[in-house]
C-alpha cells in the first residue's frame, strides 16, 4: 500500500506528458524528430522546477527581506493576502462542518481560492501549498509560446522563435507578481494561450481529421475550463473576439487565396465556439459572485467626485444591444477609475478619458489598443522608481526591441492565421485597456496577448536573420570548398541551407544551456541570501566566502584551461577512433588528477599562509582559524573539478551542452537543501559539506551522459604518451597563464578600490558585478556551443566557413552586448536606486554609483566578441597570442589604475577596466586575425563597431533627443556597413 501514491504520481505524470503531447504534438506542421530542439515535455519540465524555485525563493527570501512589499506568509500586500486570508475561512469551515461547506467559488472569490482552501484543510494554511500549482500553469503558458512558434512559422525558424519568446514568458521578473503568489492570473494566462493554440491550429490546417478536430477540442476545452474557472465571464467575451479576429483576416486575404475554410474546419470552428459556450455556461451557475460585470454600475460610481457625475448618453439610431454593450463598458471604466483613485493607485493612464456616448468611446478605441499594447511608455519609466516599476520598464523595452519583429514576418511570411492570432489579442489588448485605466493591472491582464505578439516578433527576426545569413553566405565572392566538392549550385546551396539548420540548432541549444546557467547562478545567490540571513555579517560567513574563494580562484586559472586545450585534438576523432577517443580522455585524466591533486594537497597545507594574504589579518586569530578550516574542507573541490571540467568539455563537443548545464544544477539545489535542514552552528560546515557532495554528483551525473556518449571518463594510466596529449599541454601552460592574468584583474581592482576608504570595495563590487555576470554567461555559452564547432570547423580544414561564422559572431556578439550596454545606460540610475530603495544613500551616492555602472556596461560591446576570439585562439593554436594579449590587458588595467585613481577615484578604477576590457579585445582581433582568415577591412569594421557602440551609449545616455537621434542614424549606419562587409569583402 505504500507504494500506490508513488505509483499514482507516476501514473499522473504520464497522463498529463501523453495530454501535452496530444494537444502540441500532433500538429498540422510535423517536425522531424531529429531536428527537434527541446521536447514539449521536456521544456515543461525545467520550466515548472524554474516557476517552482523562483517561487519560493520569492516567498520565503525576497519578501521577508522587503517589509513594504510583504504581507506576511510570503504574501505581497495585494489580493494574495486577501486571497489567503478567505481560503483560511474556508478551511475552517471544513474542519468544523465538514466537506459539504466546500465551494469552488467560496464568497464568490475565484476557483482558485477553492484549491487554496483544500489545500489548507489538509496540510495547513501555508501558501508555499500553492506553489506547484501556480507553477505548473505558468510552466504550461511558456510551453503553449513555445509550440505556437511552430504553427506561426513552420519548421525550425519558428520553433526557434517560440523556444525564444518561451524562455522570455517563463523568466519575466514580473510574473513572479502572480505566479509567485496563490493568484489567478497564471491559469489565466495558460487557458487563453491553449484555447488560442487550438484555433489556430484548426486553421493552419488545408485538410483535417476527426482526429485532429478531437485534438484541438481537447485543448480548448482545457484551456477555456482554465480560465472559466478563475474569470468566469471571459469565455462569451471570447467567442465574440474569436469570430471577429477570425472574420478579419478572412476579408484582408480573400483578394489573394479567394478561397474559405473547408468544412472539417468550420465543423472545428463551431466545435470550440460550443466548449466555450458550454463552460461559461457552467461556471456561471457555481460562481455566484456579484462583480462588475453584472452589478448596478451606476450605483457604484461615487468612489471618487471625478466620477460620480459620470453619465451615459444614448445614441438615437444605434442598436440597443450596440449601445447597450458600449455603456456598460464605459461605465466599467469610469468604475474602474474612481476606484483606483480611491484606493490611492500610482499608475493611472487616461484617467480623465471617460467617454459618455458611443462616439466619444470609438474615438477612444484605437487610444486604448496603443497604451494596451505599448503602455508603460518610456516618458513613466523613470518616474517614481520601485524595482517592480524597474523590472516592468525593463521588459517593456526589450519587447519593443522584439515585437518590432512583427513588421518583417507580416511583409514576409502573412497567413490568415498569423493575422487571425494578431487581431484577436489587438481587440482583447484595446478592451483591457479601454475597461481599466490602470497600467498595473493592464500589464497583468494583458500578458498571454503580450506575449503572443512578443513571440511573433521573435519569429519575425529569426526569419530575417536566418535569411540573411543564407543570402549573404551565398553572395560571398570568395570560393568555398563546397564548390569544389560538390560542384553543383543547387546541391551548394542545399548545403548551405543545412549548415544553417545545423547553426540554429547549435544556438537553439546554446540559448537553453546559458538559460540553465542563469538559473544555477541564481541558486548560489539564493544560497548567498540564505547564509547571509541564517548567520549576518560574521566571521562564520567570511571564512566561508574566503575558504570557498581560494579553491575557485585556483579552479578558475587551472582547470578550465584543460577543456579548452583538449577541443581541437578531441573533435578530430572520427565515429570509427571512438576507442582512441576515450583513451585520450582518460589519459588526459589521469593527468589533470594528478595536477589538481598535488595543488589541493598544497592548499590544505599552505592554507594558513593563504588565509593570512586574503584577509590580511594578522591579530584576528579567531577569523583566520576559522577560514582556514573552511579551505581545507573546501579544497577537494579542486580535484573533483577535473570530473567536470573534462566531462563537461566532452558532452560540449557533441553539443549536449544542456546536459552539463542541466547537471551542474545540483550544485546548488543540495547546497540549499543542507543549509536550511541544519541548526544554525552548523551552517557553514553544512554548506561546504552541499557544495562538495552536489560537486560530486554533478560529476557523475556528467560522467553518465559522457559515457552513453562512449566516452568513458575514468582515469587509466598508461605508459603511452600519446601526440595529442603533448598537443594539448604545449597549449595548456599559456592558456593557464592568460587565465591567470585574466583573473589577476580581479584582486587588482579591488585592491585599487580599496584604497578609496572605507565602503569603497563594496561600492566597486557592487558595480562590477553586471560586467562579471555578463561575461560568466558569455563564457559559458561560447565555451559550451561556439569552441566545439570552431574546433570541427578547423580539424575538418573548412577556414572560409570558420572565418565567415566567426565574423558573422563578432558582428552579432557586438550587437548583443551593445543592446545590454544601452539598457543599462538608458536604466542605471532608476536601477541602482531602485536596488537601494531601502537603505541610506543620498541621492550624490546613488549617481556617483550609476555612472560607474555605466563606465562599466561600455564594455560589455568587448565582452561577447573577446570571448569568442579567446576560443578562436584557442582552437586555432594561437594560446601565445592569448597570453600576450591578457598581458597588456593587465598592464593597461595597472598603468590606468595608476595614473587615474589618484586623480578621479573609483571613476578611474573604472576606466582603468575598461581601458583594460578594450585594449585585450583589439590585441586578440589583431593577433589572432591572420588564424581566422579575417582581413584588414573586415578588421576595421569590428573596430569602427566597437568605437561606434561606445559613442552610441553615450549618446542615447545623454538624454538629448537631438543626440538620440544621430545615435540613431549611427546604429542605421553601422549595420549597413556590416552588412556590405559582409557581402562584398573576400
Amino acid at each position: 500500500m505504500q507504494k500506490e501514491p508513488l505509483f499514482l504520481l507516476v501514473k499522473a505524470t504520464i497522463l498529463f506528458r501523453d495530454l501535452l503531447d496530444r494537444m502540441m504534438q500532433k500538429p498540422a506542421i510535423s517536425i522531424d524528430k531529429n531536428g527537434e530542439i527541446l521536447g514539449y515535455f521536456q521544456f515543461w519540465i525545467l520550466a515548472f522546477l524554474y516557476a517552482c524555485c523562483m517561487a519560493i525563493v520569492l516567498q520565503k527570501l525576497v519578501l521577508p527581506l522587503l517589509p513594504d512589499l510583504h504581507a506576511g506568509h510570503g504574501l505581497m500586500k495585494n489580493d494574495a493576502i486577501t486571497f489567503h486570508k478567505a481560503a483560511i475561512v474556508k478551511s475552517v469551515q471544513i474542519l468544523e462542518y465538514g466537506w459539504s461547506r466546500w465551494e469552488l467559488f467560496p464568497q464568490g472569490f475565484p476557483a482558485n481560492v477553492g484549491l487554496l482552501s483544500i489545500l489548507y484543510t489538509f496540510f495547513g494554511p501555508d501558501p508555499v501549498l500553492f506553489v506547484p500549482i501556480n507553477a505548473g500553469a505558468h510552466a504550461l503558458g511558456a510551453t503553449v509560446i513555445y509550440r505556437l512558434g511552430n504553427v506561426i512559422l513552420p519548421g525550425r525558424r519558428g520553433q526557434l522563435g517560440g523556444l525564444i519568446a518561451g524562455i522570455l514568458y517563463l523568466v519575466f521578473p514580473t510574473a513572479l507578481h502572480w505566479y509567485g503568489q496563490n493568484h489567478k492570473d497564471a491559469f489565466a494566462c495558460a487557458g487563453l494561450l491553449l484555447l488560442l493554440l487550438s484555433w489556430l491550429e484548426l486553421s493552419v490546417r488545408e485538410t483535417i481529421s476527426k482526429r485532429e478536430v478531437f485534438s484541438s477540442l481537447i485543448c480548448a476545452f482545457a484551456g477555456t475550463l482554465l480560465l472559466g474557472l478563475v474569470r468566469p465571464h471571459y469565455p462569451y467575451i471570447l467567442i465574440l473576439a474569436l469570430v471577429m479576429a477570425t472574420a478579419a483576416s478572412a476579408i484582408l486575404f480573400w483578394g489573394r487565396d479567394r478561397r474559405l475554410p473547408s468544412l472539417a474546419t468550420m465543423k472545428g470552428y463551431a466545435g470550440v465556439l460550443m466548449v466555450l459556450l458550454a463552460v461559461g455556461l457552467f461556471v456561471s451557475q457555481f460562481n455566484t459572485r456579484t462583480n462588475v460585470m453584472s452589478m448596478d454600475l451606476t450605483a457604484r460610481l461615487n468612489f471618487h467626485e471625478s466620477t460620480k457625475n459620470w453619465e451615459w448618453q444614448s445614441t438615437n439610431g444605434v442598436p440597443s444591444v450596440v449601445d447597450e454593450a458600449f455603456m456598460r463598458i464605459s461605465a466599467l471604466r469610469s468604475y474602474f477609475v474612481g476606484f483606483g483613485r480611491k484606493a490611492g493607485a500610482q499608475s493611472e493612464i487616461d484617467g480623465d478619458r471617460q467617454p459618455e456616448n458611443i462616439f466619444q468611446a470609438i474615438a477612444y478605441g484605437p487610444r486604448a489598443v496603443l497604451v494596451g499594447l505599448l503602455a508603460p511608455f518610456p516618458s513613466f519609466w523613470a518616474e517614481k522608481t520601485t524595482l517592480p516599476r524597474l523590472m516592468a520598464a525593463m521588459e517593456t523595452a526589450l519587447w519593443y526591441l522584439i515585437a518590432a519583429g512583427v513588421l518583417p514576418l507580416l511583409l514576409r511570411r502573412s497567413t490568415p492565421h498569423l493575422m487571425t492570432g494578431i487581431v484577436f489579442c489587438l481587440i482583447l489588448i484595446g478592451l483591457l485597456a479601454y475597461i481599466n485605466p490602470n497600467i498595473g493591472t493592464i500589464y497583468r491582464q494583458r500578458y498571454a496577448f503580450w506575449m503572443f505578439i512578443l513571440m511573433c516578433g521573435a519569429v519575425g527576426w529569426t526569419d530575417v536573420l536566418s535569411s540573411t545569413v543564407l543570402r549573404f553566405s551565398k553572395l560571398r565572392r570568395v570560393p568555398s570548398q563546397l564548390d569544389s566538392v560538390v560542384g553543383e549550385p543547387i546541391i551548394r546551396e542545399q548545403k548551405l541551407e543545412e549548415n544553417l539548420q545545423k547553426t540554429n540548432k547549435v544556438a537553439a541549444s546554446g540559448a537553453i544551456a546559458v538559460v540553465l546557467t542563469f538559473v544555477c547562478f541564481l541558486g548560489f545567490f539564493v544560497r548567498d541570501l540564505i547564509l547571509i540571513n541564517r548567520l549576518g555579517i560574521s566571521i562564520q560567513l567570511d571564512a566561508f566566502f574566503t575558504g570557498t574563494m581560494v579553491p575557485m580562484f585556483i579552479v578558475t586559472f587551472i582547470a578550465m584551461p584543460m577543456a579548452d586545450s583538449l577541443m581541437r585534438p578531441f573533435v578530430g576523432f572520427t565515429y570509427e577512433q571512438s576507442e582512441q577517443r576515450s583513451a585520450f580522455i582518460q589519459h588526459l585524466l589521469v593527468l589533470a588528477v594528478g595536477v589538481l591533486g598535488v595543488i589541493a594537497i598544497l592548499s590544505v597545507l599552505l592554507a594558513p599562509w593563504f588565509a593570512q594574504i586574503v584577509l590580511g589579518a594578522g591579530k584576528q586569530t579567531d577569523r583566520v582559524a576559522e577560514t582556514v578550516v573552511m579551505l581545507r574542507w573546501y579544497a577537494p573541490i579542486i580535484v573533483l573539478s577535473a570530473w567536470t571540467v573534462i566531462g563537461n568539455a566532452v558532452l560540449n563537443a557533441f553539443h549536449k551542452s544542456k546536459y552539463v548545464a542541466s547537471a551542474q544544477l545540483i550544485v546548488p539545489i543540495l547546497t540549499i537543501v543542507v543549509i536550511i535542514s541544519v541548526p544554525v552552528q552548523y551552517v557553514t560546515k553544512a554548506a561546504v559539506f552541499g557544495m562538495l557532495t552536489g560537486t560530486f554528483c554533478n560529476g557523475l551525473i556528467v560522467c553518465y551522459f559522457a559515457w552513453r556518449e562512449g566516452v568513458l571518463v575514468v582515469p587509466r594510466w598508461s605508459s603511452l604518451w600519446q601526440n595529442d596529449l603533448k598537443q594539448v599541454f604545449k597549449h595548456y601552460a599559456r592558456l593557464v597563464l592568460a587565465a591567470l592574468l585574466t583573473a589577476a584583474l580581479i584582486p587588482l581592482n579591488y585592491t585599487f578600490a580599496g584604497m578609496q576608504g572605507e565602503g569603497a570595495v563594496s561600492t566597486w563590487a557592487f558595480a562590477s558585478k553586471i560586467v562579471v555576470f555578463f561575461t560568466g554567461l558569455a563564457t559559458f555559452g561560447v565555451s559550451a556551443v561556439v569552441l566545439p564547432h570552431f574546433a570541427r570547423l578547423v580539424n575538418q580544414g573548412w577556414h572560409v566557413q570558420f572565418r565567415n561564422q566567426i565574423f558573422f559572431m563578432l558582428l552579432l556578439g557586438g550587437w548583443m552586448g551593445a543592446a545590454l550596454a544601452l539598457v543599462i545606460f538608458l536604466f542605471a540610475e532608476p536601477m541602482v536606486g531602485a536596488v537601494l530603495s531601502n537603505k541610506q544613500f543620498a541621492t550624490n551616492e546613488i549617481e556617483h554609483l550609476a555612472t560607474l555602472v555605466r563606465i562599466g556596461a561600455l564594455q560589455l560591446p568587448f565582452v561577447i566578441p573577446g570571448v569568442l576570439l579567446v576560443k578562436a585562439a584557442a582552437v586555432t593554436g594561437g594560446s601565445l597570442r592569448m597570453m600576450i594579449a591578457a598581458g597588456l590587458g593587465f598592464f593597461s588595467n595597472l598603468v590606468a589604475n595608476y595614473l587615474l585613481v589618484p586623480y578621479l577615484g573609483m571613476i578611474g578604477v573604472a576606466v582603468g577596466a575598461l581601458s583594460a576590457a578594450s585594449l585585450s579585445a583589439f590585441c586578440l582581433l589583431l593577433l589572432t586575425h591572420r588564424r581566422a582568415n579575417l582581413n584588414m577591412l573586415e578588421m576595421l569594421t569590428i573596430v569602427v563597431s566597437w568605437v561606434v557602440w561606445c559613442v552610441v551609449c553615450v549618446a542615447i545616455g545623454s538624454g538629448a533627443f537631438t543626440i538620440i537621434l544621430f545615435g540613431g542614424a549611427g546604429i542605421a549606419l553601422l549595420l549597413w556597413i556590416q552588412l556590405q562587409t559582409w557581402r562584398v569583402v573576400g
